[in-house]
């Protein structure tokens, strides 16, 4: 038998169960609401080489940074918007908005930016179509994770939507885990340093050369 003084200290407080119908706010908005630049802007440029954008904008003071950057805002603004209502009409005041706009806005620009760098190498929504699936599939792989927490190859946790995933449910349901949210926007920072460079390589690898 257990001895009648045993004592037990909590290393964290412990945290508030999940209502059942909000446990998929996370999923929700970092697999709909952040992968929506990934697709749209795929649609935008296939529309701009078909009507001759792209050879106009050749000749254009825009150049290759200003071309990544403004579609990136573009995504980035409906991205917020979108985020923003649905976490207004689901969570009510009592979040940090702040933090999650954060969140969200690193990961919007991260996924926009990479829907670049894919797009540019495909004429049409039809061949972009298997590489743009594979890459999406590869993105929400960590749910897998967030819905059965016994599974979490260490695999997962390198795909960048990982830290998101769990950095915006930390946001929402705290759970005092120290640090964690700090470490998920630095990797987010560099996640985005990437991603810009590599949509700065393929827009002037294969926009910008005639």
């Amino acid at each position: 038998p257990l001895p009648e003084n045993l004592a037990f200290n909590l290393l964290r407080e412990r945290s508030e169960p999940v209502p059942a119908r909000l446990a998929g706010i996370p999923i929700f908005l970092v697999f709909e609401v952040v992968a929506l630049g990934f697709f749209l802007v795929a649609a935008m440029i296939f529309q701009e080489k078909q009507e001759g954008v792209i050879r106009a904008l050749r000749v254009s003071p825009t150049g290759t940074l200003g071309y990544v950057l403004s579609k990136t805002a573009v995504f980035l603004i409906l991205s917020l918007a979108y985020a923003l209502l649905l976490l207004l009409l689901s969570m009510g005041l009592d979040v940090d908005y702040p933090r999650l706009l954060l969140l969200v806005a690193l990961s919007s620009t991260m996924m926009t930016m990479a829907g670049i760098a894919v797009a540019v190498f495909f004429n049409n929504i039809s061949e972009w179509f298997f590489a743009g699936t594979f890459v999406l599939l590869i993105f929400i792989l960590p749910s897998v994770s967030y819905a059965i927490p016994s599974f979490a190859p260490a695999v997962l946790s390198w795909i960048p939507s990982y830290p998101v995933v769990f950095g915006i449910r930390e946001l929402l349901f705290p759970t005092g885990k120290a640090g964690f949210l700090l470490n998920t926007t630095g990797l987010l920072v560099v996640y985005n340093l990437a991603a810009l460079a590599l949509a700065y390589w393929a827009v002037q690898k294969k926009l910008m050369q005639a």
